[in-house]
């Protein structure tokens, strides 16, 4: 296992070799206070002199689980700590709502920011999970490639990143999430991702 401050150097040349965005962007980091988001938003605090993007954060408290707004507020806290302004909106979908309508809801919301790019938390197990539920669904060559680094202005800096170093990475820096349910929930299997960046 590498040392976890090593994935600072990966990230810093995923945003270069990626061409992810250029010094003075603005670039919203989406956060849902889970371990994902909220190391992508220390990483990208942590390498910012080097990448130089001008941060902020946007949560969305879809309003489908009790816990969502103490996410929102932990995401939301998380910003103010690193001293960045946060965008935060609070939708009222209800508990029947599925993982495409809170992407979809999600995206709209993200679609209002006027920001130069959106950061995703998107890690390498995700990639696979995508790749593995287009070739279920029957998908052709373009349910093979996957997500993209970058479609328009929403980028995903930790692509190439697995789970495990995030979560090492989040030990080494004794940060502080927040796990949500749904993602043990086989009702909110990914939902087509050719639908979305």
């Amino acid at each position: 296992m590498s040392h976890p401050g090593r994935l600072r150097d990966k990230i810093g040349a995923a945003i270069r070799d990626q061409a992810l965005w250029s010094p003075g962007d603005r670039i919203a980091v989406a956060g849902s206070g889970g371990m994902d988001s909220v190391s992508l938003l220390d990483l990208l605090v942590r390498t910012q002199k080097w990448h130089r993007g001008d941060l902020s954060v946007v949560t969305v408290d879809h309003g489908v689980r009790e816990e969502s707004p103490m996410e929102a507020d932990h995401a939301e806290g998380l910003a103010h700590a690193a001293d960045l302004q946060c965008t935060r909106f609070a939708l009222r979908l209800g508990p029947e709502a599925s993982e495409l309508d809170c992407r979809t809801a999600r995206y709209r919301c993200f679609e209002q920011l006027d920001v130069d790019h959106v950061a995703l938390g998107h890690h390498r197990e995700d990639q696979v999970e995508t790749v593995l539920l287009h070739l279920m669904r029957g998908t052709g060559t373009a349910g093979v490639r996957g997500m993209n680094w970058r479609r328009g202005r929403y980028v995903r800096p930790l692509l190439a990143v697995s789970r495990q170093e995030l979560s090492d990475w989040a030990s080494h820096r004794q940060l502080h999430w927040m796990d949500d349910a749904s993602n043990q929930d086989p009702r909110y299997l990914r939902p087509d991702d050719t639908l979305f960046p």
